[in-house]
């Protein structure tokens, strides 16, 4: 059968060992500020979930037929089917070869992000045998392939928890003795010209929602105060001036598989709600800044959000303004505020912000510009998409994101 050679190509070995070792430099380059500051569940959680990995798994109740042919052979017509088997889990699992493996492995027709497919022949008469042959395929793929690739993700995952639980503790330590060994030193630190533009708050802030006093039996509606509002925007402003002054460090986090964005935006969430967490509290203990799907960062109260933010890689206007519908989909308040981290690998990044900050002021619910309107931030006022009397405020920052 021709096709695609299935757990083939690349060792599973080497490519874990690979992951262990861009886990470990991403711990070992890592800030010192966001290794001493952050909590060390937070860190422990963002790391692990970088060096982790799913093991893959086919779905066979989701088979269907994608198409049919017949061809004349020796006399007798054939008919072949081509099947669609969709997995879950990285595809690239299906290239690597494991420990044990046969000589002969399956054959595929495609391998695509998330379905496999396979091309199968048989007589007319014997219409059945299209059935056998696929499941005689994925037996064989089941076993031995993903069981062997089963053992080895879940041994590397353990690895993964072991290396981000010892390694990041002994980090910490050596930062905080780190520190010990200047603060003994009888010389002043040399604050850095810029450092008023960049400051992160160090006592944590408490941050909530406001409610106007009313005497009356009306409600009014919870709204998140301006002042808190632009101290989460100068965080964020921040962490992207640390990004931009350790590209080596956060291009590691922009490792992408194939079709897996989503997967990077995530990581930045992460890491943004780490440092967020870090500096504000809320009413009640716990987290004020919590995730919602991969994606977003919320601060919610009673049953609605007073601040949405929402991370985002520039890959067009069509999908920004995907991102931006989906921020004014969102369950709001009269005055919500949100954020939207614009994440651009573009070279010309300015190019980028440009598109993106015409199509926000081109969209249908816009109502009118805010007081920012620059290269490192775009305010606009718009409509909510749920309440048309609902308004909801976007600050647009754009990031520069480093590439390996």
């Amino acid at each position: 059968m021709t096709g695609i050679p299935l757990f083939h190509d690349e060792s599973l070995g080497d490519w874990l060992t690979e992951r262990v070792v861009t886990l470990q430099n991403a711990i070992a380059t890592a800030d010192d500020s966001f290794l001493a500051d952050s909590h060390p569940d937070d860190l422990t959680r963002h790391f692990r979930d970088m060096g982790r990995l799913d093991p893959i798994a086919i779905e066979r109740t989701g088979i269907s037929v994608i198409s049919s042919s017949t061809t004349t052979s020796t006399g007798r017509r054939r008919l072949t089917i081509r099947f669609a088997v969709p997995f879950t889990g990285p595809s690239r699992l299906f290239r690597m070869r494991p420990k044990s493996y046969k000589t002969s492995p399956p054959v595929a027709a495609n391998i695509g992000d998330s379905i496999l497919q396979f091309s199968v022949e048989t007589d007319l008469d014997a219409p059945g045998n299209a059935e056998t042959q696929l499941g005689a395929i994925l037996d064989q793929i089941e076993n031995p392939y993903l069981v062997a690739i089963r053992e080895q993700v879940d041994e590397h995952n353990r690895h993964v928890d072991r290396i981000a639980e010892q390694e990041l503790a002994a980090a910490r330590e050596q930062i905080f003795q780190a520190r010990e060994i200047v603060k003994a030193l009888p010389f002043p630190l040399h604050r850095r010209a810029d450092a008023d533009v960049h400051a992160v708050p160090i006592i944590r802030r408490s941050i909530r929602a406001h409610v106007p006093p009313n005497q009356s039996a009306f409600q009014p509606d919870p709204a998140l105060d301006e002042a808190d509002y632009e101290s989460v925007l100068e965080v964020l402003h921040s962490m992207r001036t640390m990004i931009e002054r350790n590209p080596t460090t956060f291009a590691k986090l922009a490792i992408q598989e194939a079709g897996a964005i989503d997967k990077v935006e995530e990581r930045y969430r992460d890491l943004f709600l780490v440092m967020l967490n870090t500096i504000f509290t809320g009413e009640v203990a716990g987290e004020v800044f919590n995730g919602l799907g991969k994606t977003d960062i919320l601060v919610r109260s009673r049953d609605r959000n007073v601040f949405i933010g929402e991370c985002k890689f520039w890959t067009g206007p069509s999908d920004f303004l995907k991102a931006v519908d989906q921020l004014l989909g969102y369950p709001a308040w009269r005055d919500t505020k949100a954020g939207l981290l614009l994440f651009i690998r573009n070279r010309d990044v300015r190019a980028a912000i440009a598109k993106a900050g015409n199509a926000l002021t081109e969209h249908p619910n816009f109502i009118r510009s805010g007081r920012h309107r620059n290269d490192l931030r775009h305010d606009a006022i718009l409509r909510s998409g749920t309440d048309p009397d609902q308004r909801i405020n976007i600050a647009l920052l754009p990031f520069a994101i480093p590439q390996r």
